[in-house]
């Protein structure tokens, strides 16, 4: 269902075979699915795409004038950062605020970095700072490690298997340097991304990983591109490589105190002009958020608090589908799920979501007798029984892969997204390699799902995963291999001035 001025709305589906505009060569032909909102009851016959454009006038209308009101009070919102962190740890310990470039980041109350601003899809691109040395990786993997480490360190496993994966001109660079950062803003903004998403890594008592990239993104305006955060709320382990479960860094996420600290870091980044907004809300995703006990009580204190500080609120997103395929999903106060591909599609069939959505019933059915362990156990089960005995590398298709992503029911709590590539066999060896992709089947398959979210009415967003994943194989930075050939097929899709 779909809430249309106030009404809601039933989606209609209609499956037509036929070939894309303008197809690629090498790209299969895929049945593109159509979206249908009824017309009758606007009095008009319009397309979905007028009518995602009158929701997006009236719903951006409404959060502008409620932020220009709540703005009006302040002359300088970032004096009114500096006398709210005043004395704070925060200040002391970065002097990003005395340097700060992007003062009337809300002029107007209009967000600079706005999603909603009529002016075409954006795309998102996950970006990982792990491309500096820190003491933590010293102290762990050895010293000097980076991402480049695992990057440069793999081999093919197999006949015709693209690794190690190359930059362009042996181009490993260090995000400590500043010319690497607007190198990077420029290089995509030229080619259609409008932003990037980076992973911030928050822990117990205010612990940091990885944050100098973006601390000094928000001090240099030449980094001109809009940016957001995921926070990777995970224990900081060996896992990831393949390793055993060594503990890094704890995460533990405390009551009010330790929200207002994080909340008082993250505030100076809301308030630039370069971060993104949906309809005035600044975009913050969180990773995992079903490992934080008391998820609810924390978004609703940074929601009150943002609303203190003149903004309509926070745009709450899950990125990781853990938790959207398992009984006790619930979305709470987030606004939307993130499809975060290749993850999403891998787990998502119209069947099984059919079974999940009798389990997720169940459990809220259940749940205030306490009796929600039932299902809990019973999902465990299934889920440990379908799981391998032992863990092996696993060949999926690109084609296929992305043929779910196409076919895929939209829905307006969620955010389409997109992959690259994927191949991580660089970090494990028993990792996961996507066979088949192409710069050409990129387009191909990225034209499709540009037109599937023109037409279901979706927000003009999608995620890309990623701009810069190097060690999974997920990235549009240019290589040894195709130069800048993902990028430039990109700009075909999302020419540059759309955005």
């Amino acid at each position: 269902m779909v809430v249309r001025n106030g009404k809601k709305e039933k989606l209609v589906f209609q499956t037509v075979a036929r070939p894309v505009r303008n197809q690629a060569e090498g790209c299969p032909r895929q049945p593109t699915t159509r979206y249908h909102f009824p017309a009758k009851r606007f009095g008009v016959i319009a397309t979905p795409l007028e009518i995602s454009s009158q929701k997006t006038l009236v719903s951006g209308k409404a959060g502008r004038q409620n932020q220009i009101l709540k703005i009006e009070a302040a002359d300088d919102p970032v004096s009114d950062v500096k006398r709210e962190l005043s004395g704070s740890p925060h200040q002391k310990q970065w002097g990003l605020l005395r340097n700060h470039h992007n003062k009337g980041s809300l002029k107007g109350g209009i967000s600079m970095a706005e999603i909603n601003d009529g002016k075409g899809i954006k795309v998102i691109a996950y970006y990982l700072p792990q491309f500096h040395t820190i003491p933590e990786n010293d102290r762990f993997w050895g010293k000097g490690f980076t991402e480049w480490t695992n990057t440069k360190k793999a081999k093919p496993l197999f006949p015709n298997h693209y690794q190690p994966k190359i930059p362009l001109n042996q181009n490993y660079y260090n995000l400590m340097d500043d010319k690497v950062k607007i190198w990077q803003s420029d290089l995509a903004q030229r080619h259609g991304v409008f932003g990037f998403c980076y992973y911030h890594y928050w822990f117990q008592n205010g612990k940091k990983l990885l944050e100098k990239p973006a601390e000094q993104m928000l001090a240099n305006p030449e980094v001109t591109i809009p940016f957001c955060f995921s926070w990777a709320n995970e224990n900081w382990t060996k896992n990831w490589d393949g390793g055993n479960q060594e503990l890094i860094v704890a995460q533990d996420y405390g009551g009010k105190k330790e929200w207002k600290s994080h909340l008082e870091y993250l505030l100076p980044f809301f308030r630039d002009k370069r971060y993104i907004t949906l309809d005035g809300k600044p975009v913050f995703l969180i990773y995992k958020p079903e490992q934080i006990p008391q998820v609810d009580q924390m978004l609703e204190y940074w929601e009150t608090e943002m609303q203190k500080q003149g903004f309509p609120g926070i745009c709450f997103m899950i990125q990781n589908p853990n938790w959207y395929f398992s009984p006790s999903y619930q979305m709470g106060r987030f606004s939307y799920q993130i499809k975060f591909h290749p993850f999403f599609a891998m787990a998502y069939t119209e069947e099984k979501m059919k079974k999940l959505r009798r389990l997720q019933a169940a459990y809220r059915g259940l749940k205030p007798i306490h009796c929600q362990w039932m299902v809990e156990r019973l999902f465990e089960a299934v889920k440990h029984k379908r799981q391998p005995a032992e863990k092996k590398q696993a060949r999926l298709d690109y084609d296929r892969m992305w043929e779910r992503i196409i076919r895929s029911k939209p829905s307006p709590k969620l955010i389409e997204g997109a992959f690259v590539d994927w191949d991580n066999t660089a970090r494990t060896k028993t990792g996961l390699v996507h066979l088949g992709a192409t710069p050409e089947k990129f387009y191909c398959y990225l034209s499709q799902l540009k037109e599937k979210v023109l037409r279901s009415g979706q927000q003009p967003v999608i995620f890309l995963n990623a701009w810069n994943e190097w060690a999974e194989g997920a990235y549009l930075e240019p290589d040894e291999k195709h130069g800048y050939a993902y990028l430039e097929q990109l700009s075909r899709v999302f020419p540059p001035e759309e955005g």
